[in-house]
C-alpha cells in the first residue's frame, strides 16, 4: 500500500511540475520515486536477513540490511548530485512559474501522507529493531522536511516582481531544488555512516558499556574482561570474559555465566551471548583453599586439609584420596609427589598426607535377608558401645550396604545439644574408632552427629 501511495505522488508531482514547470517539484517528485526504490529495496533486505543462520553465515544473514541501505544511499547520492546540477543551471538563466497551484497542492498533499507514514514506519522500527524499517521512516522525515522547503520555495516564486525589489523571484524555486537536494544527501550521509558502522562491526559503545555494569554486579564476579558486541541486523553477539574464584565449583561457575547470559537478555532481547568464565585467586582466599586448588591441579583429590604456624613457619595436613587397587609403592610415590607440589608453591615447612582408599562407586551385592541380619548385628553392636560412651543419648536411622567384601554403615547419632561442635566432632571418631576393632570389615562410615531430641529427617 505504502509503495502504491508513493507511486500516485510521484505521478501527481511529475503532473504539477510540467504544468508549472518548477524543478523543486521535479526534486520533489524524483524524491518519491527513490522512495520506491529504497522501499523494494528495504523489503528484499529484510526477507534475506530474515534466513536462518547456516554453515556459511554463522552469524545469520542480518548486515544484509545494512547492505540494502548503503545501496540506497548510493542511489540518492546520484540522483540529487544530478538535481542539484540541473538547478544550478536554473539559477543563471531563471524561469517564472507557470501555475503554482497545482504545485502547492501536490507537495501540500505529500506532507499530510507523509506525516502518517514516518510515524508508522518508525514504530515499526522499534518494535523489530529492524535497521531497514528505520531508514525507511528516516526517509520519510527527510521528505517532510524537504517538502516544507519546496512548498516555502514555491510561495515566494509564486511573488510578484515588486515583492523581491530587484531580485528575480523566479531563483527561488533552483534555490528550493537545492536546498531539497542538501537535506537529502545529509541525510543520505547519516544513512550511509550508520550501514558502514554495522559492517564494520563498530561497536555500540552505550551497550557495551551496559553490559559489563551488569556482569560486575553478578555475584562470584570478581572482574569483568573484554566485553565485545557486534549488531548483525535485529541480532546482538556479546562475548565477554568474566573471572570467578577458582575455589568456586564447574556448577556454580555455568551458574554465573547463566545470570549473566540472562541480564545480557534483559538489556537486548535477541542476543546471542557467549561467556567465558576464567578461574583466578580471590583476594580472601585461603591457604587451605589454595591447598586444595593445587591439588586439583595435580588431579589429586584432598580433604580434611589443616593448617598450623608456628611462629613465621607453616606445617599441612590432610587427607589424600588414592584407589583401594593401588599398591602401597605407586600410592606413596603419588602423596611424595603431591608432597613436594605443596611445599614448593606454599613455602610449607612440613606436609603430612594421610592415604585414605576410595572405594568405587558400585552396586550393592546384598539381598535383603543379608542385611536384617546384618543390620540386627550392628545395631546390638552399637548399643554395646553406646553404653561404653555416656555422651552417646540415642543411635537411629540404620543404613547398611555392601561393595564387594566390606560393609558401609551410616546411622545418626544424637548428643546433648549445648555439646561444643569440637567435641561431638571427636566423640564421633572415638566411637567410630571402637566400632571398627569390633567390626573389622567395615569400609565407609558415616556418623551424623545431631541434638538429643531432633526431628528425624
Amino acid at each position: 500500500m505504502s509503495l502504491l501511495i508513493t507511486l500516485v505522488l510521484v505521478i501527481f508531482k511529475i503532473a504539477a511540475a510540467v504544468m508549472s514547470g518548477s524543478i523543486s517539484v521535479v526534486a520533489e517528485a524524483i524524491n518519491n520515486a527513490s522512495d520506491i526504490f529504497t522501499s523494494l529495496i528495504a523489503m528484499l533486505a529484510v526477507r534475506l536477513s530474515d534466513k536462518p543462520a547456516d554453515a556459511n553465515h554463522p552469524y545469520g544473514h542480518g548486515k544484509i540490511e545494512s547492505l540494502g541501505a548503503l545501496v540506497t544511499v548510493g542511489f540518492l547520492t546520484a540522483t540529487y548530485l544530478g538535481v542539484i546540477y540541473q538547478a544550478s543551471g536554473r539559477l543563471r538563466q531563471p524561469e517564472p512559474l507557470e501555475d503554482a497551484v497545482w504545485a502547492l497542492l501536490a507537495v501540500g498533499l505529500s506532507m499530510g501522507i507523509n506525516v502518517f507514514r514516518q510515524w508508522w514506519f518508525m514504530r515499526a522500527a522499534r518494535l523489530h529493531r529492524s535497521q531497514a524499517l528505520a531508514a525507511e521512516a528516516l526517509n520519510f522525515r527527510m521528505d517532510l522536511v524537504s517538502s516544507g522547503v519546496t512548498l516555502v520555495a514555491l510561495l515566494l516564486a509564486s511573488l510578484q516582481n515588486g515583492a523581491w525589489a530587484n531580485v528575480n523571484p523566479a531563483i527561488a524555486d533552483p534555490l528550493g531544488a537545492i536546498l531539497v537536494s542538501l537535506v537529502a544527501l545529509t541525510f543520505a550521509a547519516h544513512l550511509g555512516k550508520r550501514a558502514v558502522d554495522v559492517l564494520l562491526d563498530r561497536a555500540p559503545l552505550e551497550l557495551t558499556q551496559q553490559i559489563g555494569q551488569m556482569a560486575a554486579r553478578t555475584p562470584n564476579v570478581l572482574s569483568v574482561g573484554n566485553v565485545r558486541v557486534r549488531e548483525v541486523g535485529n541480532r546482538a553477539f556479546v562475548d565477554l570474559t568474566v573471572a570467578v574464584p577458582r575455589t568456586l565449583s564447574l556448577e556454580a561457575s555455568h551458574d554465573v555465566a547463566t545470570l549473566i547470559e540472562e541480564g545480557t537478555h534483559d538489556l537486548v532481547s535477541e542476543a546471542d551471548v557467549v561467556v567465558h568464565i576464567e578461574p583466578v585467586a580471590a583476594l580472601d582466599e585461603t591457604l587451605v583453599d589454595r591447598i586444595r586448588t593445587a591439588s586439583l591441579r595435580t588431579g589429586r583429590i584432598v580433604h580434611n586439609v589443616n593448617v598450623y604456624t608456628i611462629g613465621e613457619v607453616a606445617f599441612a595436613q590432610l587427607d589424600l584420596e588414592l584407589s583401594p587397587d593401588l599398591n602401597l609403592h605407586t600410592a606413596h610415590r603419588l602423596a611424595h609427589e603431591l608432597e613436594l607440589i605443596l611445599r614448593r608453591e606454599f613455602a610449607l615447612a612440613h606436609v603430612s598426607i594421610h592415604i585414605e582408599p576410595i572405594e568405587p562407586v558400585g552396586k550393592a551385592a546384598t539381598t535383603a535377608s543379608l542385611h536384617n541380619k546384618e543390620k540386627g548385628h550392628l545395631m546390638h553392636t552399637l548399643n554395646q558401645l553406646s553404653r561404653m560412651h555416656p555422651e552417646v543419648r540415642r543411635i537411629h536411622n540404620l543404613v547398611l550396604d555392601q561393595v564387594g567384601q566390606r560393609l558401609n554403615l551410616a546411622f545418626d547419632c544424637e548428643l546433648s545439644p549445648d555439646m561444643p561442635l569440637a567435641m561431638a566432632h571427636t566423640i564421633a571418631e572415638r566411637f567410630e574408632h571402637d566400632l571398627r576393632a569390633k567390626v573389622p570389615k567395615l569400609g565407609r562410615v558415616s556418623i551424623h552427629t545431631e541434638p538429643h531430641g531432633a526431628e528425624d529427617h
